[in-house]
C-alpha cells in the first residue's frame, strides 16, 4: 500500500501530507466545490499530464486512483464540481452537459448546452439539483444559463458583453444563482445575484469606487457567502444580500471557504505563501502552513474543508516550476480543535 508523504512545516510545526507526488503536476478542484465524496475518504482532484488533462478520484488512505474522465475523451475536465449531497460531479462533453458517477466514472447525458458555448467555470448545484453555468458564446457575448436535468433542457437566463465567472447555484434554494463581473482585474460592480423567479439580476455587495471584492464562495447550508475585500480583509455577506460584516483583517487574502458548520474559515495568502485558519466568531488567525508559493494561478492553493469540517485540502507549490501537488492537514492535530 502506498503511504502518503508526511511534512512537518518549519514555521508552524503542524504536520501536513502530500497525497500525490511530483511526477505530474496536480491541482484541488476550485475551492467553493466539494472535494471530498460523501465517504469523507476519497478525493476528487485535477492532474496534468503529456496525455493531457485528467479528472481522479484518490483514496485519502490507500492513495489508489481512477481516472474519472479524461480530455483526450472530449471532457472539459475543469467544468467539473461534485454535487453537495449525491456522489455525482456534472461535466461538459461535446455541448452536452453529463452526470458522471465520482465513483466508478461512468456517466450519462443531461442536457444540451448552447451551440460552441464555452462553460466559464465549474458546476454547481441547486437544492433540488438545477445546474447554472456561465458560458462565452460563439459571437463573443456572454450568458448565464441554466440545465434543469429533469427537463433535460437548458434556458439562457442573461446576457452580457462583460465577461462573467464564478457562478454558484445557492444550496438553500432553486431560486438564486451567484455570479460575478470576471473583468481579468477590478470592476465597477463585481459581485451580482440572478433570481430566477423574478428572472433579474441584482447586485449582491454593492460596492463603493475602489472596492475590490473577490473570490466568493456560499455557506454550506446556503445562508451567507464568504468573501475577499482585497487586499486583507475577509467578509461574510448574508443570502438576502443586505447585511454585511467583516470576520478579518490582517494580512494579504486570497481565497477562503466556510467550514461545513460555519464555525471556521481557511484561507490562502498566495504572496506569503501560507494558509490559514480563522475563527469565523472572533477573527483570530492561526497559520497553518507556509512556504507555498504557487508559480501561477493555476497553482493558487485554493483550500477547503472536507465534509466533517476537520480536515483541509489545498493545492502544494513548494517549487517554481509549477509541479504542484495534493495537500492535506488534518486539524485534529490542534489542541482543544472542534469542528
Amino acid at each position: 500500500m502506498l503511504k502518503p508523504i508526511k511534512k512537518i512545516d518549519p514555521k508552524t510545526g503542524l504536520e501536513y501530507k502530500l497525497l500525490t507526488d511530483k511526477t505530474s503536476i496536480s491541482r484541488k478542484l476550485y475551492f467553493s466545490s466539494e472535494s471530498w465524496l460523501s465517504d469523507n475518504r476519497n478525493i476528487a482532484f485535477f492532474r496534468d499530464s503529456d496525455r493531457g488533462g485528467q479528472l481522479i478520484k484518490l483514496d485519502e488512505e490507500s492513495l489508489e486512483e481512477t481516472v474519472l474522465a479524461d480530455a483526450r475523451d472530449g471532457f472539459l475536465i475543469h467544468s467539473f464540481g461534485l454535487d453537495r449531497k449525491k456522489d455525482i460531479g456534472y461535466l461538459v462533453k461535446d455541448d452536452m452537459l453529463r452526470a458522471l458517477d465520482a465513483h466508478s466514472g461512468q456517466g450519462q447525458p443531461i442536457a444540451k448546452l448552447p451551440e460552441n458555448a464555452k462553460p466559464l467555470g465549474h458546476y454547481t448545484a441547486s437544492k433540488s439539483g438545477l445546474l447554472p453555468m456561465t458560458f462565452k458564446l460563439p459571437n463573443g457575448i456572454f450568458c448565464l444559463a441554466l440545465t434543469d436535468p429533469a427537463k433535460g433542457e437548458t434556458e439562457i437566463l442573461y446576457y452580457s458583453d462583460t465577461p462573467l465567472g464564478h457562478c454558484q447555484a445557492c444550496p438553500a434554494d432553486d431560486d438564486t444563482i451567484f455570479f460575478c463581473h470576471e473583468t481579468g482585474g477590478d470592476a465597477i460592480q463585481r459581485m451580482w445575484h440572478y433570481v430566477i423567479s423574478e428572472k433579474r439580476a441584482i447586485p449582491y455587495f454593492v460596492e463603493r469606487y475602489g472596492d475590490w471584492v473577490t473570490h466568493e464562495t456560499w455557506s454550506q447550508d446556503g445562508t451567507y457567502m464568504t468573501f475577499i475585500l482585497a487586499p486583507d480583509e475577509i467578509w461574510r455577506g448574508e443570502k438576502d444580500g443586505r447585511n454585511f460584516r467583516r470576520i478579518a483583517k490582517s494580512q494579504e487574502y486570497h481565497h477562503c471557504a466556510p467550514s461545513p458548520t460555519n464555525k471556521w474559515i481557511v484561507a490562502d495568502r498566495s504572496q506569503a505563501g501560507e494558509i490559514v485558519l480563522v475563527d469565523a466568531t472572533t477573527g483570530v488567525v492561526r497559520v497553518l502552513v507556509t512556504g507555498h508559493f504557487p508559480p501561477t494561478g493555476l497553482e493558487h492553493q485554493h483550500p477547503s474543508f472536507n465534509r466533517s469540517g476537520d480536515k483541509i485540502l489545498f493545492t502544494a507549490a513548494q517549487d517554481d516550476k509549477g509541479a504542484c501537488q495534493i495537500g492535506l492537514i488534518d486539524l485534529k492535530q490542534l489542541e482543544g480543535f472542534e469542528a
